[in-house]
């Protein structure tokens, strides 16, 4: 792996820079459902008054901001949501936790920022949410203007240019409460691939624009109209163990596409674990995979979803390889782009897009690859 940002040797693999969210990459291959959400300590997190999520723009060059309103505009037309957007101009600068939702672009002084993010991160989403509730009441979304080179591309000319509302799209689902649909470089289902929250991107890539059907499962899952069919968990077995990864077959009721399962001790000190992959066999039964690398053995609770406001749990015990080492909340625990900062009482969560180089690969020729 080569970490690389703008006038730091960057590489092109087929016409195309790469840039990588995650370092975790899964061992299991199926037909999945992988919408994964943001939560602790057994909660997700969402906004309360979804219909009116407020947001400013601060420092954002004018050519960009039209591409920022359709990568909102995008979350909001998926059909069954409940969400709506108000946008203003600000020249206050922004800060965490300061009950309003900043997008900044960020010229100079990128790795003096307070949170002190990477100069190869080319974009990191901030929120703040409560243990109690799960409510969002802060975030904000900084953009790396000091070492990438930002655009809205609309032609292969502009290969080289990090596309605006491509990554606006997908920094906008952290806002939102998603985490990423997969985690792993060469994933198998194309799907969780092609969704707006894969962990990948490409300098020049313009598809993920737009929220894909697993990024669709994941809104609607926080934000459907209308009221969804409460889940219940009868009972929860492991069937298959390789390393960190475990298997669990589970019973229960009002299963579905839409469905978020996930372990926890409801703690802050404990992140969760977030099924990522799982494979709904009937409204009745749902296969779970679960990533245990920070996930401690002991007596927890295993809890589904529809909707955040309903949540069902299943008392059980689980034995790990856990490394103990970690501690502290993080986004679907785990989540590939999170800065690794542990979250404080306010439950401050970062989030970032980071540019890494594999040799020998590009996101074209991976595409081919499983197409």
């Amino acid at each position: 792996m080569i970490l690389m940002g703008k006038g730091e040797g960057q590489r092109s693999f087929g016409g195309k820079r790469l840039f990588m969210i995650g370092f975790f990459a899964l061992i299991f291959h199926t037909n999945v459902e992988a919408f994964t959400l943001i939560t602790n300590a057994g909660k997700p997190a969402y906004w309360t008054d979804s219909q009116h999520i407020s947001y400013e723009l601060y420092n954002v060059p004018s050519a960009f901001v039209s591409s920022l309103e359709e990568s909102f505009n995008v979350w909001a037309e998926i059909g069954g949501v409940n969400l709506g957007f108000d946008k203003a101009n600000s020249s206050v600068e922004p800060q965490s936790r300061d009950g309003r939702n900043s997008i900044a672009w960020v010229d100079t002084g990128w790795r003096e920022l307070a949170f002190s993010p990477p100069p190869n991160a080319l974009a990191v989403t901030l929120s703040s949410f409560s243990s109690s509730s799960g409510q969002v009441v802060d975030a904000d979304i900084y953009f790396n203007s000091e070492f990438f080179d930002w655009g809205v591309v609309e032609s292969e000319d502009d290969y080289d240019l990090v596309d605006v509302q491509n990554i606006a799209t997908h920094e906008i689902g952290h806002l939102l409460g998603l985490d990423h649909s997969s985690e792993d470089f060469f994933e198998s289902e194309f799907n969780l691939y092609e969704a707006t929250m894969y962990y990948a991107s490409g300098s020049g890539e313009t598809f993920r624009r737009v929220p894909k059907i697993d990024d669709e499962y994941g809104a609607l899952n926080l934000y459907a109209i209308s009221s969804q069919p409460v889940p219940s968990l009868n009972s929860a077995e492991l069937v298959e163990e390789d390393g960190y990864q475990q298997v669990y077959r589970v019973l229960g009721d009002n299963f579905s596409e839409g469905t978020s399962f996930l372990l926890t001790y409801g703690s802050n000190a404990v992140s969760d674990a977030v099924a990522r992959y799982r494979t709904v066999i009937s409204p009745t039964e749902a296969e779970l995979i679960f990533d245990m690398r920070y996930f401690p053995s002991g007596d927890v609770s295993l809890v589904a979803f529809n909707d955040p406001s309903h949540l069902a749990s299943y008392l059980m015990t689980v034995t790990t390889q856990s490394d103990s080492s970690f501690s502290g909340a993080e986004s679907g625990g785990g989540g590939g782009c999170s800065l690794q900062m542990a979250a404080s009482s306010s439950n401050f969560i970062p989030f970032g897009l980071l540019l890494i180089g594999l040799l020998g690969m590009s996101l074209r020729s991976r595409s081919r690859q499983t197409s």
